[in-house]
């Protein structure tokens, strides 16, 4: 996943302010922009995943990553974010958020 957001941002602008730390909670720390879409982007992939797990086997493992990530997203601060990104960055965000 990280991977292909490197890919993506070779083609697309997504940052408009990098120096900005905001609070990861995969990291417990404070990143900058960059560093937190790139950590929600592979747990949002991973989430929707997971729940690709959960329908077709009921797994509690998978319930419970799933419920994991979706806590750590209600942990960051979106509104406050937001004015990091560009249009591009934003939207993707956004992607991010409704991945279940």
């Amino acid at each position: 996943m990280h991977l292909q957001l490197s890919l993506i941002e070779k083609k697309h602008k997504l940052y408009s302010d990098s120096s900005h730390k905001a609070y990861s909670p995969w990291k417990d720390e404070f990143r900058d922009s960059k560093g937190l879409l790139h950590a929600l982007y592979v747990f949002a992939n991973l989430q929707h995943f997971w729940q690709g797990v959960y329908n077709k086997k009921k797994c509690m493992f998978a319930a419970a990553r799933i419920k994991d990530i979706e806590i750590k997203k209600c942990l960051i601060d979106y509104e406050l974010i937001e004015p990091l990104y560009t249009q591009k960055g934003v939207k993707l965000l956004r992607s991010c958020l409704i991945l279940e």
